[in-house]
C-alpha cells in the first residue's frame, strides 16, 4: 500500500511539473508561452542547466534549437530542446528571423 501511495505522489508531482509555465515576461518581454522543461525520466530528477541557441520565426514559433553547452548530457539536452521548441513569441512586425540564446535551468 505504501508503495502505491509513493508512486502516486511521484507521478502527480512530475505530471504537475510537466505542465507548469514560468513567468515568460521575466525571461523576455516578447515571450508569450514558455512551458518549463520536464524531467525526461523520474530517475533523472536533478539540478542543472542547458544553454540553447534557436531561431524565432516571424510568426513567433521556435525552430532550429541546438545545445551550445550544458552541465548535463543526454536526455536532459533532448528535453530542453523539446521544451524550447514549444515556446512562442509575439509575432514580429517585420518578416525577419531572430537568433536567440537562453540558458534553461532546472
Amino acid at each position: 500500500m505504501l508503495r502505491k501511495v509513493i508512486a502516486s505522489t511521484l507521478l502527480l508531482s512530475t505530471s504537475q511539473f510537466a505542465y507548469s509555465v514560468d513567468d515568460c515576461a521575466a525571461k523576455d518581454e516578447d515571450l508569450i508561452f514558455c512551458p518549463v522543461v520536464q524531467a525526461p525520466l523520474r530517475t533523472e530528477l536533478r539540478e542543472g542547466w542547458v544553454l540553447l541557441e534557436y531561431l524565432v520565426e516571424p510568426d513567433g514559433s521556435v525552430t532550429n534549437a541546438i545545445v551550445i553547452d550544458s552541465d548535463v548530457r543526454g536526455l536532459w539536452n533532448d528535453a530542453a530542446i523539446k521544451t524550447i521548441n514549444q515556446w512562442r513569441y509575439r509575432e514580429a512586425d517585420e518578416p525577419v528571423k531572430k537568433t536567440r540564446r537562453f540558458t534553461m535551468k532546472f
